[in-house]
């Protein structure tokens, strides 16, 4: 199989009864690069295109709400659980073709505590102690709503 990839790649090799190097003809190459069957095959992939994006100025919650950078939102994540937390970024792409989400947050990740606060009896977020769940990855569309947060000056 290596060997059938080096040739249909345009790699060169050493003719038997001539003993000189040479390389299929453009016929042969033209095979890998017309025939989609082959590439599969061969675990041949063409290159996926880049899709550039921006930083975009923030998005539109399922809510009606607008979320930017630094707003505390509630979404959901690629497993559909409901993840909290603050925006750092907005990424959306410069142009969007069919089947390319409208946009991507990175979303810094809290953790609502089960108990509530002791003297303002409101729920507490706090920094997940799981590194992997620092900072996530979701759809703009999968922003649920926006909510206001205070720091907790005694605590802190």
């Amino acid at each position: 199989m290596d060997r059938m990839k080096h040739m249909l790649s345009g790699g060169f090799w050493k003719a038997a009864d001539t003993d000189e190097w040479v390389c299929a003809g453009p016929n042969v190459l033209a095979v890998l690069k017309n025939m989609p069957i082959i590439q599969r095959h061969l675990g041949w992939v063409p290159p996926r295109s880049l899709i550039p994006v921006a930083f975009g100025n923030g998005v539109t919650a399922r809510s009606g709400d607008f979320c930017h950078q630094r707003s505390w939102i509630f979404a959901r994540d690629d497993k559909d659980t409901v993840v909290v937390g603050r925006v750092r970024e907005v990424l959306m792409p410069e142009s969007c073709p069919e089947g390319v989400p409208s946009g991507l947050i990175t979303l810094k990740q809290f953790v609502v505590l089960e108990v509530l606060h002791p003297d303002f009896g409101m729920p507490v977020l706090q920094k997940s102690v799981d590194p992997n769940l620092h900072t996530v990855l979701i759809l703009a569309t999968a922003v649920m709503f926006r909510f206001s947060a205070a720091h907790d000056c005694y605590e802190s």
